[in-house]
């Protein structure tokens, strides 16, 4: 690395200058700019604070031009530091037209992304040199690695990008408010509660065995119409397949699992199979371990394009220390989080309850009921439970009916909906109305 040290870092000049003038001839160019670069993109400060200026602007409906961004930064003292009204007239005359702001915008973030990356090298070679665990170093610098291709980058964001981009999201999603934003699970009352999984989100599935939360997961991913990836520590691939297609093709998971198959029923278990084998969906059944399922789920998202992971079941995984079980379960819970925002997916993680729920007269789950881990509530984005009351209460008037408890619901609220459950189909379905 020896070779690297005093050299120039990456960047360009010359397509910052050409940015910040294109914007100062063209108003309408900043939106455009700002869909790939924030102020922390720019190698040389001056063109930074700039930029910062011309985002304020922005936020408060202004226009940004050269007099605008004169004047804003003259009344913020930095006029003068940024080299003058005489530097923001050459930035202005130096460009003719706007037309090629997205590329001079994303050769400003290739260039800034190279500095990332080369410094996060560099810490993790100091980091080696220092005789520090390598397997944990390699997993800390992956996630800052993901951070830094994550197209809002690992640096500093001011209040003011978040309110520019907030805004641009209220205004866009006021001209299709009737759609889902994020990605559907198919059941029409979660998804008015959640509008959808969003990206970034860590959304835990709880519940007692047998309620159906691997059926659950596995019905969504069926719905959802996305490429997705399921790290299954649970159940085997012939498991899952029977499943799957008793829920595609309406036949009962007993007859297919014995193989007790009506002649008029080849023809569903056909088109059942087939739809099988057009699904976007990639599994994982032999990791184990955080780290290689870390790596699973990196590859299922980089290699093959999956936009949403499920993993069944989260106590099942195996820590890489040997701190004690509750710790180890934290962990493993903030690490399926970063991975969430890291990768801008929604990941979907299965967890089990502990037997305290069997003992209570009411027996529909809280949040304190889930095992081994605290974290969860602290982690997780939402927190579902399922409950059926006919596993319990046999007489009960709820038969074929599952509650969805959105026990925890950040940005979403708290609620309870319920669905129809087919349990000879492995299916649930959208409530009667």
């Amino acid at each position: 690395m020896d070779e690297l040290i005093g050299r120039i870092p990456p960047q360009n000049l010359e397509a910052e200058q050409s940015v910040l003038g294109a914007i100062m001839i063209d108003n309408t160019a900043f939106k455009k700019a700002l869909k790939i670069i924030s102020p922390s993109d720019f190698y040389k400060p001056v063109h930074s604070e700039i930029f910062d200026g011309m985002t304020h602007l922005h936020q408060k409906n202004e226009p940004i031009d050269l007099i605008s961004i004169n004047d804003y930064l003259k009344k913020e003292n930095s006029l003068d530091a940024i080299g003058g009204s005489q530097y923001l007239s050459h930035l202005a005359s130096s460009v003719p037209t706007s037309a090629n702001i997205n590329y001079h915008a994303k050769i400003i973030k290739e260039e800034s992304i190279k500095r990332q990356v080369l410094r996060a090298c560099f810490e993790l070679t100091d980091k080696i040199y220092a005789g520090d665990d390598i397997n944990s170093e390699l997993s800390k610098h992956r996630a800052a690695l993901l951070g830094i291709l994550n197209t809002q980058g690992s640096a500093l964001i001011s209040m003011t990008e978040i309110a520019v981009k907030v805004q641009d999201f209220i205004e866009a999603r006021s001209l299709r408010h009737d759609e889902i934003h994020g990605i559907p699970s198919g059941f029409r009352d979660l998804d008015n509660i959640t509008d959808g999984f969003q990206k970034g989100d860590l959304i835990f599935v709880g519940g007692r065995p047998g309620m159906g939360k691997s059926c659950l997961s596995m019905n969504i991913i069926e719905n959802c119409g996305v490429s997705a990836g399921v790290v299954s520590l649970e159940m085997s691939a012939m498991q899952i397949g029977i499943r799957t297609l008793s829920s595609l093709c309406g036949i009962n998971i007993n007859s297919l699992r014995k193989g007790f198959i009506q002649k008029h029923e080849w023809r569903d278990i056909s088109g059942g199979t087939s739809k099988m084998a057009h699904m976007p969906v990639y599994f994982s059944f032999s990791a184990r371990r955080a780290m290689d399922i870390e790596k699973q789920i990196i590859a299922m998202v980089e290699d093959k394009g999956a936009e949403m992971i499920v993993v069944d079941y989260l106590q099942l995984i195996r820590g890489d220390s040997n701190k004690n079980r509750e710790r180890e379960i934290a962990e493993m819970s903030a690490m399926l989080k970063g991975m969430a925002i890291d990768l801008q997916i929604p990941i979907i993680a299965l967890v089990q309850l502990n037997r305290d729920v069997e003992r209570r007269e009411n027996k529909r789950p809280i949040l304190a009921d889930i095992r081994e881990s605290g974290s969860v509530e602290q982690d997780g984005d939402i927190v579902i439970f399922l409950y059926r009351d006919e596993y319990y209460n046999k007489d009960t008037k709820e038969k074929g009916i599952a509650e969805v408890i959105i026990a925890k619901g950040r940005n979403v609220g708290t609620d309870v909906i319920k669905l129809n459950f087919v349990a000879d189909r492995m299916r649930f379905q959208n409530a009667v109305v």
